[in-house]
């Protein structure tokens, strides 16, 4: 899916020398500009001189540190490069310069920091007392951090200063440097101070070290980005019309492969590639300043390698062999490529390629290259094959999905007969993946011995396959590819973990090697291209969390299955359906009577209930009694949180914060469950298996432990109230309300569609006699024209006082119905005579005062107006605690869905008091769509399409009423749909 390491190996060949290498001894320039980047050309033994004979000191601030960060992440980047000639730990550095490495003293000036901080002379001073109490430097580095800005005199000053501190000190060499780039392009005054300080080195033969001019080019050399207004941070702005075209740093990243063509580093106020590029140029600068001529007259390649075999080493390597190829001056490396691509650069002949596919058959070829970076052609290719891979004694895992058998029709990924589909409760946090599951029994008649509450027993045999996909367009179902399929064996001993990787053709997919393998992918989320790492883990890495002591199928279990799901050609419950079919040894319980995982997104059931099913999903395998972290607390949801060791539980690492501990009641910052799910790096939890942070389970967590801190009759808010003000039409312009009851038990609610009575509160052209109907799905539950001739109308009139709901007026023509509703989703109509063209109002109060069920979601479609004919919903959460929402206006998405005349570009304001707290335009910018896309399928809301002008919000409110005002950003009408889903 991307470039590989070729980009450096031949598409980087086709740049200039740099321009100015010329020998330290002639007495000339040298400039070290983007020209000087290929750090693969620079010969080893120039790098080895300049550790062995230089002694640095370089000043600087945030813009300079880009050089020291840059060089600090290139020498572990080098070491783990294969393709080049360069020792382990060449490119080390470190102040005095211990263990060989090269002697660099990162802003060692006391008085100065770089050339204007304090003054613009304070450096120079510094430069004298360092150099009279350290006379062993023989380099002398000074950086700008935006003081290039200044006048022409000013510049002439610091030219000044140089001249004569390298008259007073003729064996340091002083290396000058320009300004970064700031935006202002060729006509700025930035870059009319660094040309007149270029000028000045080239004229006086002096070492330059041209910042500005590195980071104004990409690794490629074609464009120069300064002259299309480019700032420090690598974005641009081409026509100069005051917004940044794109980011060419970011750009170039994205379609390469990070740690083989770029790697990441803190390059301040910038990107990595530029931090890369201007590690890349010191070494050149100290290559040279070593005595490296920058350049050789050499063009002549060595002869071609010749008799290259490759034989199988073992399973996962095969080794090569050749002979020495030839050189007027010398081979210093042979390139090895495999399948077309280079892979590896040995300095002497013979080589083995490990991590490989057991069976499969690779081609290689060797050519030559000698120190002036000369490559011959390449050598007559030989196919080699690793042998077989036995995952338990006497089978062979199979090289290919394909070949496996286990399903037929691998392209549309049609299950062979013996595998059975499933689903689970909830599935474990895998970056946005999307996924599928199967299983297949054991052969013969051993069953599986079934738990209620603990792990299931497995024959040996039983397999199970997960699908993992991937939309790389946010929202866009067509753009989801194929990213691996992990299979989990159950074996006499214990269990073995395959995976197998999904090639770009998306037609077949190969093992994967045992140490694993890294995804690079670019993900498109709302109008930014991303570039994401998905990590394949180790087989041994899967077996941490699939492990004996949580029965190695983790998400096979009661807790999970004891769902709706795939039976036969229905849907059943499934551990119904397994013991209908005879899985089990013994046949289990009534599904009733067992246990079960909430949704996440269930706001029916408790915070704790949901927040520890997340961790006994994604935790647990470890965090458990034997587990392979086991320590004094348990994360099983079957644990009785008591005994779990969770509340106020110590941690063994408290990140800097005394007041860390496993759960902090009301205070999730102090705790680090909640913490750690929220990093991402080398204290995040889990450990493995994810570079994203889960934007549910992080909340959840939070929530859970800032809940804890409240009374328990407090610890749940709840949802009470949800309304919506807007116009309501005849044909698809009929109001059109519907909200969702989550839970088990039924629950009081008020409905009422309100007209006449918004008059008094000021509403012009209120509708006059609305009309309620409730539906679920096509069957109408009841309706009512004019409450006061309701039966209910004495209970209505309660509800509403108990509900602090205002009063309609007796005898008047606004509608309402008092109902008990089971759990399950429901539409209410708010109609008006023909010809209506009124404002009405639509809402649903939740007067049931036991627990249980929740009032979760309420959609409102209607026609949005301008001015008193706005779509306005409003919302009470009442209780002590904060709840999360996702809030959505769809106009372009109910277009997609057939529906006419609908609102070309809605926009979504959240009002407290008066109080604008959140708003948005197009539901994908400034920061993307993920989480949004992501929170919508957990509660079960339509897709928005990548770049629609819908508008959505996640927002985390606390007790209290708000209003939703939802307008039009072209100031034209159109039918709506008004969305408010609780997540949380």
């Amino acid at each position: 899916m991307k470039t590989r390491f070729s980009s450096y190996l031949r598409g980087m060949a086709g740049l200039a020398a740099c321009a100015a290498a010329l020998s330290v001894a002639s007495g000339q320039a040298i400039v070290i500009d983007h020209t000087c980047t290929r750090i693969d050309t620079i010969p080893a033994a120039a790098v080895q001189r300049a550790r062995e004979t230089l002694h640095i000191a370089y000043g600087h601030t945030s813009h300079g540190s880009q050089i020291t960060l840059g060089m600090q992440a290139l020498a572990p980047f080098m070491n783990a490069r294969k393709a080049d000639a360069f020792p382990d730990g060449a490119f080390a550095f470190a102040s005095g310069g211990s263990g060989g490495t090269l002697d660099l003293r990162d802003s060692p000036f006391p008085g100065a920091s770089d050339l204007g901080n304090p003054n613009r002379t304070a450096w120079a001073t510094a430069t004298r007392s360092y150099l009279a109490a350290h006379p062993d430097i023989n380099v002398i580095v000074w950086s700008w951090c935006g003081q290039v800005d200044g006048t022409e005199a000013e510049i002439a000053n610091y030219l000044a200063l140089m001249s004569a501190l390298e008259r007073d000190y003729p064996d340091v060499r002083f290396v000058y440097m320009t300004g970064h780039l700031d935006g202002g392009g060729a006509t700025g005054n930035v870059n009319v101070r660094n040309e007149q300080i270029r000028a000045y080195c080239r004229a006086n033969d002096k070492v330059l070290y041209d910042f500005a001019d590195i980071e104004s080019y990409d690794p490629d050399g074609q464009v120069n980005f300064m002259e299309r207004r480019a700032n420090d941070n690598c974005d641009y702005d081409s026509d100069g019309n005051g917004t940044r075209d794109r980011n060419w740093a970011t750009v170039w990243q994205a379609a390469h492969v990070e740690g083989v063509d770029w790697f990441d580093c803190d390059a301040a106020h910038s990107q990595p590639l530029n931090g890369n590029r201007k590690a890349y140029a010191a070494w050149w600068l100290w290559a040279r300043l070593a005595g490296w001529a920058g350049s050789t007259a050499d063009t002549s390649p060595p002869s071609v390698p010749e008799g290259l075999t490759a034989t199988s080493a073992s399973s996962r390597s095969i080794a090569l062999a050749w002979s020495p190829a030839r050189d007027d001056v010398g081979v210093t490396a042979y390139v090895v490529h495999r399948d077309g691509e280079p892979v590896a650069m040995p300095q002497t002949p013979g080589w083995t390629d490990t991590g490989l596919i057991a069976g499969r058959t690779y081609r290689y070829a060797v050519s030559a290259r000698d120190a002036a970076g000369n490559e011959s052609v390449f050598s007559a290719e030989v196919a080699g094959a690793a042998t077989p891979d036995p995952i338990v004694p006497g089978v062979s895992a199979p090289a290919t999905l394909s070949a496996s058998g286990w399903f037929s029709d691998l392209i549309n990924l049609e299950p062979s007969g013996d595998l059975t589909p499933y689903e689970v409760a909830v599935a474990s946090w895998s970056d946005y993946a999307l996924r599928r599951r199967w299983v297949r029994r054991a052969s013969g008649a051993a069953s599986i011995g079934f738990s209620a509450d603990g792990d299931w027993s497995f024959p040996a045999g039983t397999l199970w396959i997960q699908q993992c996909d991937l939309e790389t367009e946010c929202g866009v179902p067509a753009s989801r590819v194929r990213l691996e399929t992990r299979v989990l064996l159950r074996t006499e001993d214990g269990a073995v973990a395959l995976s197998y990787r999904w090639n770009e053709a998306q037609t077949d997919a190969e093992l994967v090697p045992e140490s694993g393998a890294v995804m690079d992918l670019i993900v498109r989320d709302g109008a930014t291209d991303t570039h994401r790492q998905r990590t394949i883990p180790a087989r041994a890495d899967c077996l941490q969390c699939h492990n004996a002591a949580a029965g190695h199928a983790l998400g096979f279990r009661t807790r999970q299955l004891n769902r709706a799901g795939p039976a036969g050609s229905g849907i059943a419950n499934q551990i119904a359906a397994l013991a209908e079919g005879g899985w089990f040894a013994t046949p289990p319980p009534a599904a009733a009577s067992l246990p079960a995982h909430p949704r996440l997104t269930d706001t029916g059931a408790s915070i704790e209930t949901r927040a520890r099913a997340w961790l006994d999903v994604n935790c647990a395998g470890c965090h458990r009694p034997g587990g392979a972290t086991a320590r004094t607390f348990d994360l099983r949801a079957a644990a009785p949180l008591a005994q779990a060791g969770l509340v106020d539980g110590p941690v063994v690492e408290m990140m800097g914060d005394p007041a860390m501990r496993l759960l902090a009641p009301d205070h999730p910052e102090h705790s680090a469950l909640a913490v750690r799910v929220g990093l991402v790096g080398a204290r995040q939890m889990p450990a493995s298996g994810r570079s994203e942070i889960d934007p549910i389970g992080q909340r959840l967590l939070e929530a859970w432990a800032d809940r804890l801190g409240q009374p328990a009759a407090a610890a749940e808010s709840l949802l009470a109230n949800l309304s919506t003000r807007g116009v309501v039409q005849g044909g698809d312009s009929v109001m059109i309300g519907g909200f969702v009851l989550t839970g088990s038990i039924p629950r009081r609610m008020l409905l009422r569609g309100v007209g006449p009575e918004l008059g008094r509160f000021g509403v012009g052209a209120p509708l006059g006699d609305p009309r309620i109907e409730l539906f679920r799905g096509s069957a109408s539950l009841g309706s009512n024209d004019d409450w006061g001739a309701s039966p209910e109308a004495a209970a209505i009139r309660a509800a509403a006082s108990a509900c602090g709901a205002f009063a309609l007026t007796e005898g008047g023509r606004d509608a309402a119905l008092l109902v008990t509703l089971d759990p399950g989703a429901y539409t209410v109509h708010v109609r008006g005579p023909a010809g209506t063209d009124a404002v009405a109002m639509f809402e649903a109060y939740d007067v049931t005062e036991t627990s249980g069920s929740r009032l979760a979601n309420l959609s409102t479609r209607l026609r949005l107006g301008v001015g008193e004919r706005a779509a306005i919903p409003g919302l009470i959460v009442d209780g002590a605690t904060r709840r999360t929402f996702l809030l959505r206006a769809v106009g372009p998405g109910l277009a997609e869905r057939g529906v006419a005349g609908t609102l070309a570009d809605p926009t979504l304001t959240l009002i407290e008091g008066r109080t604008a707290v959140a708003s948005n335009d197009d539901w994908g910018r400034p920061d993307g769509g993920t989480t949004l896309d992501h929170m919508a399928r957990e509660v079960g809301a339509f897709a928005l399409t990548a770049g629609s002008r819908d508008a959505a919000l996640l927002v985390t409110l606390d007790p209290g009423a708000y209003t939703v005002v939802t307008g039009s950003a072209s100031g034209e009408d159109g039918v709506v749909l008004v969305e408010v889903y609780e997540i949380l």
